[in-house]
């Protein structure tokens, strides 16, 4: 099943560089939320106004969501849709939460719209939901999921494991040494390489050993061994398509 993986963007991150190049080569697609992507956008838009920040982050952000949206590897969704779940559920509990917050933000925008003093509202309104698009992202996953979908949130901070779990060890074994293409690499070369089959063949191959290696019982040099294997094969791809590449985190 396509894996996507959902990005909360929000008004500091689109001020940054958004690594869409790593995520495009581990995910099949990259779920954005619609209402704070153009709230990001709206004050990212009026602080470059006041000239407050420079603006070169925020536009090449903007052209990667361009071409990628045009590409078909790139979606909107947005928070404000029904969800099935149980009432007394914590699925439920959180949506419910969620889906209060978008409407006093709702109601922030209308006052923001007719006021004219608009930056005094704006940065109510940026700090009120500063961490919103993480829960946007969470919410929009709990709906996916329902759905039948296979995504991911994907966060800048570390995962704060509650569980000392064979899988949560792995996967942070694991996405600690994932290879991603440098800044300045081309789409066209990362999109040649996404669509190598034996790119494919290798990526699955190291994804299926997560899987299994967290359902049995192996020491630590044991899971180190096979991964290095597998992740020396993987990385043997970025030499054949001469793509620079550098180790990163996907947490």
């Amino acid at each position: 099943m396509p894996k996507s993986a959902i990005i909360p963007i929000n008004y500091h991150s689109i001020q940054q560089p958004v690594d869409f190049k790593k995520a495009i080569l581990l995910f099949d697609k990259i779920i954005l939320e619609e209402q704070s992507l153009g709230l990001a956008r709206e004050f990212a838009g009026y602080v470059i106004k006041q000239g407050i920040i420079d603006k070169t982050h925020f536009d090449f952000n903007n052209q990667n969501i361009e071409f990628l949206a045009t590409e078909g590897l790139l979606e909107f969704e947005t928070i404000n849709k029904p969800i099935s779940v149980s009432l007394d559920t914590p699925e439920a509990k959180y949506m419910e939460s969620v889906t209060s917050e978008w409407i006093a933000i709702n109601h922030l925008m209308v006052e923001q719209k007719e006021k004219q003093d608009k930056g005094t509202v704006l940065i109510e309104l940026m700090n009120k939901i500063k961490e919103l698009p993480n829960s946007f992202a969470r919410a929009i996953c709990i709906r996916l999921t329902k759905e039948g979908f296979d995504s991911f949130p994907i966060f800048e901070a570390e995962p704060n494991y509650t569980s000392a779990g064979k899988k949560e060890q792995v996967l942070n074994f694991l996405l600690s040494k994932i290879p991603t293409p440098e800044d300045n690499t081309s789409w066209e070369n990362i999109l040649d390489f996404k669509n190598d089959a034996n790119t494919k063949n290798k990526y699955n191959a190291l994804i299926n050993w997560v899987n299994k290696v967290a359902k049995k019982e192996s020491n630590l040099n044991e899971i180190e061994d096979e991964y290095n294997y597998l992740y020396s094969d993987y990385l043997e791809q970025f030499k054949i398509h001469k793509m620079k590449y550098k180790l990163s985190n996907l947490e």
